[in-house]
């Protein structure tokens, strides 16, 4: 990777692991702050594809533009068929969540004791909380030490984060 980028793996993707390169400062902010072509990269690291994302980027829309959007009006506004409309709700419901867990307004980072008390404070123990954090580390951080987990790298494992969650009974449709 270039200077002042990481690379970081995909595990949304069907091919299996596939390495993408991030800047640093996309990894330091929050999905609100992020500029058509952080959103448009992101969005494609979730999965969708050049096509999927070309009316968002033609209509130069930013993070918090689209995070403003229901599904009507995403449908609207972008021409996107229901379908796709759908796909890019994915990305608001790991907003929401995330906002949810978040101890400050577009926090860049998740700590682990935000998620802790979060996830306890839906119902499971503590070595529930324990044992899907341990998930998390592993699945969508892929680092089984790190102390927080980016906005980035939350809705790029947002499949692995719900997936969790619903294992352990949590109800993330906060």
């Amino acid at each position: 990777p270039a200077p002042g980028h990481v690379q970081k793996l995909s595990y949304t993707r069907a091919s299996g692991l596939e390495g993408t390169v991030v800047s640093k400062s996309t990894l330091s902010k929050h999905v609100m702050r992020y500029n058509t072509d952080e959103l448009v990269a992101l969005l494609q690291e979730m999965g969708l594809d050049a096509r999927d994302v070309r009316p968002l980027k033609k209509a130069g829309m930013t993070g918090a533009e689209l995070l403003l959007l229901d599904e009507d009006q995403l449908m609207e506004l972008l021409g996107l068929p229901k379908h796709k409309a759908r796909r890019l709700r994915r990305l608001q419901d790991a907003l929401r969540v995330y906002d949810a867990i978040a101890t400050r307004v577009a926090q860049p980072r998740l700590t682990d004791i935000e998620l802790h008390l979060w996830l306890v404070s839906q119902g499971c123990s503590t070595s529930e909380a324990s044992r899907i954090m341990k998930l998390l580390r592993s699945l969508v951080m892929n680092d089984e030490n790190a102390p927080s987990i980016s906005s980035w790298e939350w809705c790029v494992g947002w499949t692995w984060v719900m997936h969790a969650m619903e294992v352990y009974g949590v109800n993330w449709r906060v």
